[in-house]
């Protein structure tokens, strides 16, 4: 695991931007596309806005890149607690993306047929595994739809389960462990006071203690965190 500190949002969103350039160039010229899942919430806004305008958007053959999501809550997309409708209004709408590389979760139909048929997807475009997943931290240590103590953490085989959520929308749907951590490269990104105490049992050494988010930043081959100073507080240092 590598962690990166920065002075605000603005550098954290900045760094983000061209890491993401960076490893879109390397997979398109490998493999001919970017297979990338997207986070929800307010922290990859600026990230998405940044994406979105000069230079980035100029550095990304946007029509290679494949979009996925790491989780969704069961809304349509004109809801504000959408996360496909925040990624559409903040990066997707003002990128050449080609709308068939768009992957929504959300169906409106049956929400296990819409897992099924999203694993489905996910395994026919990215067998081997997303080439970049960008991830928040909740201040209860979840990520994704990955909520302490669900039975879902438990799962070891489906990529994409439906979960339920202590609060705001219950009904989410959520790429699983399996899925996630075969990422080529995840990316978390947390900012805020809130933030600190999960985020200090996530980079622990003592797996018992581990929120979800822990759990997969410790399975995972290759994680980054970009932190602000209030999700680092005093006691967790960068890393190299």
């Amino acid at each position: 695991m590598k962690v990166r500190i920065f002075p605000d949002l603005e550098s954290l969103s900045l760094a983000a931007a061209n890491l993401f350039v960076e490893k879109a160039k390397s997979s398109i010229e490998s493999t001919g596309q970017f297979a990338v899942a997207l986070a929800g919430g307010n922290t990859p806004k600026e990230l998405y806005r940044l994406l979105a305008s000069s230079p980035y958007r100029g550095q990304v053959d946007w029509a290679r890149v494949q979009f996925f999501f790491g989780d969704e809550r069961w809304v349509p997309r004109s809801d504000p607690a959408s996360n496909e409708g925040m990624a559409r209004e903040n990066l997707l709408n003002l990128i050449p993306a080609k709308p068939e590389n768009i992957h929504p979760m959300y169906t409106g139909g049956s929400v296990e047929d819409a897992c099924a048929s999203y694993e489905a997807k996910l395994k026919q475009i990215a067998p081997s595994g997303l080439d970049f997943t960008m991830l928040g931290m909740g201040d209860d240590g979840h990520t994704a739809s990955l909520f302490p103590g669900i039975s879902e953490l438990q799962e070891e085989q489906l990529w994409v389960v439906p979960t339920q959520s202590p609060k705001g929308v219950p009904q989410r749907i959520s790429l699983t462990f399996p899925a996630l951590e075969k990422s080529q490269l995840i990316l978390f990104l947390v900012a805020g006071a809130d933030k600190h105490a999960n985020l200090e049992l996530a980079l622990s050494r003592q797996p018992q203690s581990w929120p979800p988010s822990g759990v997969l930043a410790h399975r995972a081959k290759n994680v980054h965190w970009f932190l602000d100073p209030l999700a680092a507080g005093s006691t967790i240092a960068p890393s190299s």
